[in-house]
């Protein structure tokens, strides 16, 4: 039997409020042919496996042995791929079917075009950027203020002009299969966050060409893999359970994952010195902020910026544990 054009894969932990609606608007697109759809559960809590199960037997639902993170349950969910096109997409996205026809042609006339990503749109209208990856420099720029922490990029505008860019978005992605193969797939020392930074750099060191695509649309609540989408526990099981802290949050993202996944991907394509340069040298720009604010207070305490609440210099675990929180 010939596969569909496209196989989605979308990796869930306590996805149990955001999977339906992901899942809902790709059915339509499987009816037709168009795309097969599997899902990794990472073990969540929240059952959410079992939702998949039951309200969506179309599924190939793979059940992973823990919380191995994004891109190792992007892995495993490629083993089931037959298609000539993955899409990667988040459970809190969606993407109708006539955006994935408008992706799928694109790839047809583009032959060269080897990672591609829709305009994504946000529940409050923002639009998901594309551009240029971080480079030492620039990271160190933007924390003196005299720079952009993310230069060059350039939001995907619906029903835009398709353009070249450098980097995408890993909530929405499609790819060419056969070059995911060639690459590997994610690195899998990566836990969560840029781990697609680090592909779409391999994939144009490949040779492969990046392109943002307006013409299709996509969806995303945003921040869903980050969170505790857990419904509520009993009240009974919330008194006698521990109260876990709050993780400490960067522009949405558990910062200390965040941090160790950046300094993870310069040591691994800028080298040890400049990475670790790059981390003091920030480190140093933003502690010095931090004091002149406190002295402007008076001395009064004034929150800590997120970089400073979090390790330094520390990569992911080499060898991650089947559940992290």
């Amino acid at each position: 039997m010939t596969p569909p054009p496209v196989t989605s894969v979308t990796v869930t932990y306590k996805s149990g409020r955001t999977i339906g609606p992901c899942l809902r608007a790709a059915h339509e697109a499987h009816q037709r042919g168009l795309l097969d759809c599997v899902v990794v559960d990472n073990s969540s809590p929240d059952g959410t496996a079992d939702i998949v199960e039951r309200e969506h037997p179309w599924v190939r639902l793979v059940r992973s042995p823990g919380n191995i993170g994004f891109g190792r349950g992007n892995n495993l969910g490629f083993e089931s791929v037959r298609s000539p096109l993955t899409l990667l997409l988040n459970p809190d996205a969606q993407m109708d079917v006539e955006s994935l026809q408008q992706m799928i042609r694109f790839f047809d006339e583009h032959p060269r075009a080897g990672i591609a990503g829709p305009a994504i749109e946000g529940d409050d209208g923002h639009l998901q950027a594309a551009g240029h990856l971080p480079s030492p420099f620039g990271l160190v720029k933007a924390a003196s203020g005299i720079g952009e922490s993310h230069p060059g990029r350039r939001s995907i505008v619906p029903g835009g002009e398709p353009f070249r860019t450098d980097w995408i978005s890993g909530a929405v992605l499609m790819i060419r299969s056969e070059l995911f193969k060639t690459l590997g797939g994610f690195d899998p020392r990566f836990f969560l966050y840029f781990e697609e930074t680090d592909l779409c750099r391999r994939a144009a060191a490949q040779g492969a060409e990046l392109w943002a695509v307006g013409k299709a649309v996509a969806r995303h609540v945003g921040g869903a893999s980050s969170s505790d989408d857990a419904p509520a526990a009993p009240a009974v099981a919330q008194a006698q359970a521990p109260a876990r802290p709050e993780p400490v949050r960067y522009d949405g993202c558990i910062a200390e994952h965040y941090f160790a996944s950046r300094y993870y991907y310069l040591v691994k394509h800028h080298g040890w010195l400049a990475a670790a340069a790059t981390e003091i040298a920030e480190a140093g720009i933003i502690w010095g902020k931090y004091w002149a604010k406190r002295a402007r207070a008076l001395g009064r305490d004034c929150d800590r910026p997120p970089k400073l609440k979090v390790p330094m210099l520390r990569l992911p675990a080499p060898t991650l544990p089947a559940r992290t929180h």
